[in-house]
């Protein structure tokens, strides 16, 4: 948990052209399935579109045989894009010695499975497609329009200066926006200002902004690893505050690549004792990749629930924590945990 609202996770796909006399290949690359008619047929422009979830009609009870038999090569291509993400990420964190031991904020899967959504996660809401498909027609206005708003607002700023700085701090604006739509969702007082949807079409408007979420997220990894690949890691000196929390940020979300968040760390750790690095921006990311890493946690920042109550991820040293804490310029456990609201779910 810590500052990142929400683990995200999904980039740009663009789908090949495949001759005719070469044998079939995924545009996920070798390492992934190929998706099925039914999902390859939905790429528009290098993204998923699910439109009303029409994709999901074969799970609904009214499906004729036709649906049905999609529907299941669907489910049967979703099974096999995990564990195939997982052998690609697996090989990549050997190649360094390293190895996941903590699979919370990690997703495996490429771009394009992540934003396919099978039709049980909407059971205990639509008894019918039908049902769903009036409920998407709802959000997706609401949808469409936050999207597109997002689209003009970073062409909007992103033109006014072009530079390193300037394009880390606008590609937070999307990513920040997408997470905070959820709160709209779960609005408990009257706020007309807020978009007013159905408990039905928030239920859809929460799943579409899901996938445009971890969409954006891969897009922005793949834009920040070019640049550190290429310049280094951003220094407070050379980008300034915003836009060195905005590359923290970015690298934060980036939890379908634990290999770059492990590299960013890399880069980032000599940095810190320069001051050309925020600490606690440091303390955080820390947290995030040695949780996947080693399954545990330094400085307490990733937050899980226990009876009910909010409490830190696994340890390294609890008895210091505090002191840890303090040696990056964040409150004492007790005060960061009084930020969380009310009791939490296990």
């Amino acid at each position: 948990m810590g500052r990142a609202m929400w683990s995200g996770l999904v980039g740009v796909l663009s789908l090949a052209l495949i001759a005719a006399d070469e044998p079939p290949t995924s545009p996920l690359g070798s390492d992934y399935p190929e998706p099925p008619p039914l999902i390859a047929d939905r790429m528009v422009d290098g993204r998923f579109e699910p439109g009303n979830f029409e994709y999901l009609r074969g799970y609904f009870p009214e499906a004729n045989a036709q649906e049905r038999a999609q529907y299941a090569q669907l489910v049967d291509w979703l099974k096999e894009c995990d564990p195939r993400g997982r052998e690609r990420l697996d090989a990549q964190l050997a190649e360094l010695g390293l190895s996941l031991a903590f699979d919370r904020y990690t997703s495996a899967q490429a771009s394009l499975c992540r934003q396919v959504f099978r039709g049980e996660q909407f059971q205990d809401r639509f008894a019918t497609f039908e049902d769903l498909e009036a409920a998407t027609r709802e959000a997706r206005l609401v949808f469409a329009t936050l999207v597109e708003s997002i689209r003009l607002v970073e062409q909007r700023v992103g033109s006014v200066e072009s530079n390193f700085a300037r394009e880390l701090e606008t590609r937070t604006l999307g990513e920040q926006l997408l997470r905070l739509s959820y709160s709209w969702t779960r609005v408990t007082d009257d706020r007309p200002r807020l978009p007013q949807m159905s408990e039905d079409a928030a239920t859809a408007f929460n799943t579409l902004v899901l996938g445009e979420t971890g969409r954006v997220d891969r897009e922005n990894t793949r834009w920040l690893k070019q640049k550190v690949e290429a310049g280094g890691w951003p220094k407070l000196s050379e980008v300034g505050e915003k836009a060195s929390d905005a590359a923290w940020l970015l690298a934060q979300h980036a939890d379908h690549d634990p290999v770059f968040q492990y590299r960013a760390l890399q880069m980032m750790e000599p940095m810190v004792a320069e001051g050309e690095v925020s600490k606690s921006n440091y303390a955080y990311l820390y947290d995030r990749i040695m949780l996947k890493l080693q399954g545990k946690q330094r400085y307490g920042t990733q937050v899980t629930c226990v009876d009910s109550e909010h409490a830190p991820d696994a340890l390294e040293e609890p008895d210091r924590l505090n002191e840890l804490r303090a040696e990056m310029e964040l409150s004492s456990i007790e005060e960061y945990l009084g930020w969380f609201p009310g009791s939490c779910q296990n």
